[in-house]
């Protein structure tokens, strides 16, 4: 357990200083030409300039924050449409399960990446745009997760003896089963914020994500990327590698929070 609140510690680190971004690197956007492509460890900038003499390290603050924002509220999006859906489905089965599990099944066929793509490509970039587009096709996944531990969750002992001691079917399902299913939505979350990430760094690689005016570390990396040759590598190394490690540190905190409740329910 000490390795998940280490690894714990280490997602609260990376809130903290996005979040204090603006305070730790005020004038990150501010363009510099003079100090244009500035190595690392320079006088003036630690982690160096870009092509507009903009400082690299406020660049990477910011562009953090945008992704864990990215990865979060669109990961709250897909599980606060999916869940019910779930729910609905495991609890009143019949033609409304079969409607939502073929629509999941459709959903999950298509690949996220395309249709998110070319959604933008006709809604426009943006910040709000990304978030909703991503959390929005991302339902599928929580839906079948919730139906099928709702199968399981009704037909144990703690629900037969609600429904013989005559608990309201509202009830039953908020006051019981609800909470028994919250550590595994959980778990699903947090399984989905680095699948998100990552989605929103590819799409802003791409050039339709959150948008020019916006710092994010996938459009950090697309823009150094014309730039490796001529030995400016920092400018795709060192977002490229904050993305590695925001995603590894979360994908190990969600296998030892898995770890955790499959020790709890035996």
């Amino acid at each position: 357990m000490n390795k998940g609140w280490q690894m714990l510690g280490g997602i609260i680190g990376f809130c903290v200083v996005a979040i204090l971004a603006p305070i730790i690197s005020p004038n990150a956007m501010l363009q510099n030409l003079n100090q244009v492509l500035q190595p690392p460890f320079s006088s003036l900038y630690w982690l160096g300039t870009n092509e507009l003499g903009q400082d690299v390290f406020g660049l990477l603050l910011r562009g953090l924050g945008i992704s864990m924002l990215v990865g979060m509220v669109s990961t709250i999006i897909s599980a606060g449409i999916g869940v019910p859906l779930g729910l609905i489905a495991g609890w009143r089965r019949g033609h409304l399960e079969q409607l939502i599990l073929r629509a999941s099944e459709v959903q999950m066929a298509l690949p996220t990446m395309l249709l998110a793509l070319v959604t933008l490509k006709i809604l426009g970039a943006g910040l709000e745009n990304l978030i909703v587009i991503i959390g929005v096709f991302g339902w599928a996944s929580f839906a079948r997760y919730t139906r099928a531990t709702v199968l399981v969750q009704r037909e144990l002992e703690y629900m037969q003896a609600a429904t013989a001691l005559g608990v309201t079917e509202t009830r039953a399902l908020w006051r019981h089963l609800l909470p028994n299913i919250a550590s595994g939505m959980l778990l699903q979350m947090a399984l989905d914020v680095p699948h998100n990430i990552l989605l929103e760094a590819s799409l802003s690689f791409l050039g339709v994500g959150v948008g020019i005016e916006t710092p994010s570390l996938g459009s950090m990396v697309s823009r150094g990327y014309g730039y490796l040759l001529s030995g400016a590598w920092w400018l795709s190394i060192l977002p490229g590698g904050l993305i590695m490690l925001l995603v590894l540190q979360i994908n190990a905190l969600s296998e030892i929070l898995r770890v955790q409740f499959s020790a709890h329910r035996r």
